[in-house]
């Protein structure tokens, strides 16, 4: 439990929060060890360590060193020189340099490898994190690897896996789309698409971000992640996003001087963030200025017609009283007669005496021409609003 040396830390609330996924700590009965730690002051790293190494011990985990190399991938970036490189702990066996293996959908023969201080090796046993390059992509952290007899072999077995998932997807994309038409069809709402491009610095950040974007619940507003990248924004990526009219989002990740001054000519969007909780609210409010905004009018002010005069250059005037609120030149009226909406239109002309006004408070008497001359009669009620424009939740 880190952050222990936090003011207010109080252990109880994990507690709490532990035993209600089932996992009941050994202070209250149960058998999930828990060790209290601080990553700033190290406190409690080397009760976790023994705790660590007692539960190794009592589980009996082992490994053999003659075994071909298996084991899980920490981390991916793009590394320049390098290419695409992972992050690996071996688990079982050792894997050595020249090794070939696979992961779910990415294969590779080891070029180099380098341990933790950046030091290369030749040969990594279990319970070693290592740095690797040779790999075709970038795989997910997490992803499990294991070494085959050679290079074709690996190519084969991920190329296949790769078709696997293709047709997976494109039948779930497939099904969604059908589903997306139909609930459109009911609900008679077409949804707004966002389309959007990321890139990150690793591969871990970019499936953490991808994952926290598609969370995002709206019945107006449909995202489409159109493509990925793990490094920096390129060319590519700038004319992709203008083609497909979308924006780009960069987590950590840097930008090609040239691809910058691209995006700059082509209107392309990029938006930029090393939080990623800043980068879904800026992405719910690109969401939101998709939508149309929603018409409300505000009532500000009525007014009674008391009596009708005629001119010759403007018309019929009406000569009203405010009754409610205020009437201004700028706003528009719904003209009521016997509890009925007649007309509706803008004020083309508000008069004081015979003075042109921006503005009538209540009680006081004016003169009002309505836009179009439509027929007024005494007793007339004029209420002013003004319409604003409200914008709509996701």
């Amino acid at each position: 439990i880190n952050k222990c040396d936090k003011p207010g830390f109080d252990p109880e609330t994990v507690y709490r929060q532990l035993s209600e996924v089932n996992l009941l700590p050994e202070s209250w009965g149960g058998q999930t060890i828990t060790v209290n730690c601080s990553a700033v002051t190290g406190e409690g790293i080397n009760s976790l360590l023994e705790m660590l190494a007692l539960q190794a011990e009592v589980l009996e985990l082992r490994a053999s060193l003659s075994y071909r190399a298996r084991g899980t991938v920490i981390e991916s970036q793009m590394h320049k020189g390098l290419g695409p490189v992972a992050t690996i702990l071996i688990q079982n066996g050792t894997l050595h340099v020249g090794d070939s293996l696979v992961f779910a959908s990415n294969w590779g023969r080891v070029k180099t490898m380098r341990d933790e201080t950046g030091k290369d090796i030749k040969e990594a046993t279990p319970s070693q994190p290592v740095m690797i390059n040779g790999i075709s992509g970038f795989p997910e952290s997490g992803e499990e690897f294991i070494v085959v007899k050679s290079e074709k072999e690996a190519k084969e077995i991920a190329e296949k896996r790769t078709e696997g998932r293709r047709e997976v997807s494109y039948g779930l994309k497939k099904r969604i789309t059908l589903d997306s038409m139909i609930e459109s069809a009911k609900t008679g709402i077409i949804k707004k698409v966002l389309n959007l491009i990321l890139c990150a610095d690793v591969k871990g950040s970019l499936e953490a971000l991808k994952t926290a974007i598609e969370k995002i619940d709206s019945n107006k507003v449909d995202i489409a992640i159109i493509s990925t990248c793990v490094g920096e924004v390129s060319e590519s990526d700038v004319q992709l996003a203008h083609a497909s009219k979308a924006t780009i989002l960069r987590y950590h990740a840097p930008i090609e001087m040239h691809a910058e001054q691209l995006a700059k000519e082509l209107g392309v969007v990029i938006k930029s963030h090393n939080i990623i909780y800043h980068a879904i609210d800026d992405i719910r409010d690109v969401m939101r200025s998709l939508l149309d905004k929603i018409a409300q009018d505000k009532d500000i002010g009525k007014a009674e017609v008391k009596a009708l005069f005629k001119s010759s250059h403007l018309g019929v005037i009406a000569g009203c009283q405010v009754t409610e609120g205020t009437i201004t030149r700028n706003s528009s009226v719904r003209q009521v007669r016997d509890g009925n909406v007649i007309w509706k239109g803008p004020i083309s002309s508000l008069k004081r005496v015979k003075e042109d006004v921006r503005e009538v408070q209540k009680g006081v008497e004016c003169g009002i021409i309505l836009q179009g001359s439509p027929e007024v009669q005494v007793g007339d009620m004029f209420e002013a609003y003004e319409t604003i424009y409200l914008a709509q939740e996701l």
